[in-house]
């Protein structure tokens, strides 16, 4: 497969992972109100836990200590920002934690340029801002005032960008299914841990049907169906790169709340729509071009 070959499909990849993912945003929010946060992470990524170990036995089995060592990491700090992701949507509305949540897309660049000396171009740089002034307009209802719950997502921000990054790094080094698995399996077995000591009880007292579907779908599709194509496609593209393709998750939730939730958009809110799928085309469509021709020549 040639190299623009390569880098479409991933971008292809990671813009169902970001589709995904926005599809569940409300889902989540609603599913809290019959389960703790703990719990809830803990049941999610234990089916996905599950599921994927039915599908895939033998890749999972079979991995090496590396795998499981770098897995446990990655599985630590995305622990860390669904943690303190879910903790915050019990306080802060969802447009809120939407909109500090985008904030990775500022801090991902940053910490690529510092720990991994990859310093984006210029463009780049104006394309991230032009991503976080779409994110403003789409999801910024009100002023933010830094409570506990909005400092807790802002913190999950300052994870994600971190876990993007390692993900980078970790995802050339092993199989797609055995680091998928080792990094969901250890979500699950921290969530469990915090469950049973910092919450009432690990299971809800009953569970209402948005909670089952809550755990169905966020279980199987926005975690092992989006872990799988993010392990898979992220190593064909930079963090900054895929960084701004995750943004698209923010236009998929503001989408899905007008179909299933009846939310009308505002025409700033359009507008933001169109900065962010703008931004990408402004970091990456020169490149994109050049590796267009350059193909052709090939040809």
């Amino acid at each position: 497969m040639k190299p623009l070959d390569k880098a479409l499909a991933a971008d292809l990849g990671l813009l169902g992972v970001s589709i995904i993912w926005g599809s569940t945003f409300v889902l989540v929010k609603e599913s809290l109100n019959a389960a703790s946060p703990f719990s809830f992470l803990f049941m999610r990524f234990a089916i996905a836990a599950l599921f994927l170990l039915l599908l895939h036995p033998r890749a999972i089995l079979r991995m090496g200590g590396d795998c499981l060592r770098d897995g446990f990491i990655l599985g630590s700090f995305l622990f860390a920002a669904f943690s303190l992701q879910t903790w915050g949507l019990t306080t802060v509305s969802a447009s809120i934690t939407a909109f500090i949540t985008g904030l990775y897309v500022v801090f991902t660049p940053l910490f690529s340029s510092i720990v991994f000396r990859r310093v984006p171009r210029p463009i780049t740089w104006a394309a991230v801002g032009l991503s976080t002034a779409g994110l403003t307009l789409m999801t910024l209802k009100e002023t933010p005032k830094l409570t506990l719950g909005e400092f807790l997502v802002l913190m999950c921000a300052v994870v994600y960008a971190v876990h993007i990054l390692l993900t980078d790094t970790y995802s050339k080094r092993h199989g797609t299914v055995a680091l998928t698995f080792t990094q969901i399996a250890t979500v699950a077995l921290w969530s469990l841990f915090c469950s049973a000591a910092m919450e009432p009880s690990v299971l809800p007292d009953r569970f209402t049907p948005v909670l089952v579907t809550g755990l169905l779908v966020t279980g199987l599709l926005a975690t092992v169906v989006a872990f799988l194509l993010m392990v898979g496609y992220q190593k064909y593209l930079t963090p900054t790169r895929a960084c701004l393709v995750y943004t698209t998750e923010i236009v998929a939730a503001a989408l899905f709340g007008w179909w299933l939730g009846g939310e009308v958009l505002q025409a700033r809110q359009y507008a933001g729509a169109v900065l962010i799928v703008a931004a990408i085309f402004m970091a990456e469509g020169a490149g994109f071009l050049r590796l267009t021709r350059r193909g052709e020549g090939d040809g």
